[in-house]
């Protein structure tokens, strides 16, 4: 078998169903502060006399990178839609990491877009039709970095 085979056995075998998302926190938690790319703490490690890369000096080495992953740049315009105290949310239904999840209504530009360009946009249009609106204010940009993309966008 594998040793990915192995390990995904092994996990599934060993992991609790009901608290996996604290030990997969846990484990990423432990790669951001101890096991990192850059700079490992190897001797504070205190699985250090379990790991193959330290016990056989490949720290520099391993893991191996595969081939770099490309990141892609993605505009989210993010729409507080309210009307008569009521605030209008939206369920993801693409099949990405965030389906079924909910969110204020999102238009997502192929660019940095201004108030005025996401208004006229097709996506807008789709949801408000011509209902009548005001824009009350624009937020600051945010960004958020991912392994694989970077999001930027305003409220």
């Amino acid at each position: 078998m594998p040793v990915g085979k192995k390990l995904t056995s092994l996990a599934y075998e060993l992991l609790s169903k009901k608290n996996a998302a604290i030990y997969n926190q846990a484990i990423m938690d432990f790669g951001a502060t101890v096991c990192k790319p850059q700079l490992p703490l190897c001797a504070s490690c205190p699985l250090q006399k379990k790991c193959g890369a330290f016990l056989n000096n490949k720290v520099s080495i391993l893991p191996i990178k595969e081939k770099a992953i490309k990141k892609t740049q993605r505009w989210f315009y993010y729409i507080v839609a309210q009307y008569k105290n009521e605030v209008y949310i939206q369920e993801r239904l693409q099949k990405d990491i965030w389906q079924n999840l909910h969110q204020f209504v999102l238009i997502e530009m192929p660019e940095k877009s201004s108030v005025q360009s996401v208004i006229n946009s097709n996506a807008f249009k789709t949801v408000f039709g011509s209902i009548k609106y005001n824009v009350a204010e624009n937020s600051k940009e945010y960004t958020q970095i991912l392994s694989h993309q970077t999001i930027r966008g305003n409220f």
